[in-house]
């Protein structure tokens, strides 16, 4: 064998290595093992760095940042964030970039910027809807309730969370439809709670 075929092998062995860290680590973070996800995606980093294309790159600088904003290290998740979607865009690989505004939105929130937080939460929302990702975009919209909620507009974050709720009732998925509504009954009771307080300030001004 030729030392052309030989690197060939070596590099289509990589390739298969990296695409098993990938489940590997998606695995891992849907049991809520973040640790041994971000291990995972940090070793296939390390590996995509010896092969040419881009997936596997940005792929595993996508899969540390989710990590790290799924524990709330907003600052620290926005680095590997913007690096993975200089490379989604670099290909213009649309519903990858989609994933990445919805998770760095997620980390805009997180440090207080709704403005930045609502403006990619929409620009994902497009996209998904543009390709027919049904469950993404009802993630959008609840994330969009997310937003109006941070900004106590209880009824506006409320009609987002059911619009959700009534896709994933068409898609047939019993756990969002749980998540949303208990966002929703969040939302009425901080709403409660703000009428509340607005009765009692209005009573208290009028003694």
């Amino acid at each position: 064998m030729s030392e052309a075929e030989h690197l060939l092998q070596d590099a289509s062995l990589m390739e298969i290595r990296c695409e098993v860290y990938e489940r590997q680590a998606i695995i891992f973070y849907f049991q809520r093992d973040y640790d041994s996800s971000d291990r995972i995606f940090r070793r296939m980093l390390n590996l995509s760095e010896l092969l040419d294309g881009w997936y596997f790159k940005a792929t595993a600088l996508w899969g540390i940042g989710k990590n790290l904003m799924i524990r709330q290290f907003y600052s620290e998740a926005m680095p590997w964030l913007e690096q993975s979607l200089t490379l989604f865009e670099s290909v213009n690989a649309r519903l990858s970039m989609a994933c990445a505004w919805a998770d760095m939105a997620v980390c805009h929130l997180g440090l207080g910027d709704d403005e930045k937080a609502l403006a990619l939460h929409r620009k994902a929302l497009e996209e998904d809807s543009r390709a027919g990702m049904r469950h993404n975009y009802q993630v959008h919209l609840a994330n969009i309730g997310n937003v109006y909620l941070y900004r106590t507009d209880y009824l506006r974050a409320i009609s987002y969370y059911r619009q959700a709720i009534t896709i994933a009732e068409e898609i047939k998925d019993p756990v969002s439809v749980r998540k949303w509504t208990i966002n929703i009954r969040l939302a009425y009771h901080l709403l409660k709670e703000s009428v509340n307080k607005l009765d009692n300030s209005l009573l208290t001004a009028s003694r």
